[in-house]
């Protein structure tokens, strides 16, 4: 599930789904038959693959090549990015709820204060059981969503796919690349993190803070309709 507060100006159909192929490879001379998993996008009848191996790879080289005299640098680098991942989680679901409810009563000002933030983390953490992990309340930026836009195969993918569609406004390119890197970096979390159920925790996150935004509505519709026919605080019908 693809949240993001930025939309995309020409009308676009983009989907992604997971394809495992069978290829040969070969290893000292012996061809091996392997198989390797395709991360395949959609757009608008036009597709495009990465290969998730060649990926991760390309992400682990890169965490090396920040500390190369740290042998220890890729599992040092994920005890901190499964705590980021799942904080930032959090975090762009409560934003991007924010913004749906905010186009929506664009009357009522909707905030989500760090108790409340910590309340539904609590409240999803004990649904779900995912383990014992600080929440970060101002975590936003994925390391590995950061690596993978400067990767040439996903911008050069990208560039053919907005010159296939004639698309040059750079809101709807940067649609399609937050969409193909949030896709890709959700795909290698379920390969490095697989006890950290982050679809489960968008809907279930998403779900409560609706259920908390759809009272703060309620409550702000109360107001309304005391102040406009004049009811006193013990009155609670509401026209």
């Amino acid at each position: 599930m693809f949240e993001s507060a930025i939309q995309a100006n020409k009308p676009i159909q983009i989907t992604s789904k997971i394809e495992v192929k069978k290829e040969y490879s070969q290893l000292n001379q012996k061809l091996l038959n392997v198989s390797n998993k395709y991360i395949t996008f959609t757009i608008n009848n036009y597709s495009i693959s990465f290969n998730e191996r060649v990926l991760m790879d390309y992400v682990f080289k890169s965490v090396q090549e920040i500390t190369p005299e740290d042998t220890q640098a890729i599992e040092h680098w994920k005890k901190q990015e499964k705590i980021i991942q799942l904080s930032s989680t959090f975090n762009r679901t409560f934003d991007a709820t924010r913004e749906d409810f905010a186009n929506r009563y664009r009357h009522v000002s909707l905030k989500l204060s760090k108790e409340n933030k910590q309340k539904i983390y609590n409240q999803v953490h004990r649904k779900l059981q995912f383990g014992s992990y600080t929440f970060l309340p101002n975590a936003a930026q994925k390391s590995i969503e950061h690596i993978l836009y400067n990767n040439n195969e996903i911008a050069m993918a990208i560039q053919r796919l907005a010159c296939q569609h004639n698309i040059s406004d750079q809101k709807t390119i940067n649609y399609i690349t937050n969409y193909i890197n949030s896709t890709i970096n959700d795909e290698l979390c379920q390969r490095l993190f697989p006890d950290l159920p982050l679809n489960e925790i968008k809907q279930k996150t998403k779900y409560l803070t609706s259920k908390l935004f759809d009272k703060l509505i309620d409550h702000e519709k109360y107001i309304y309709w005391q102040n406009y026919y004049g009811l006193s605080a013990s009155q609670q019908t509401i026209v």
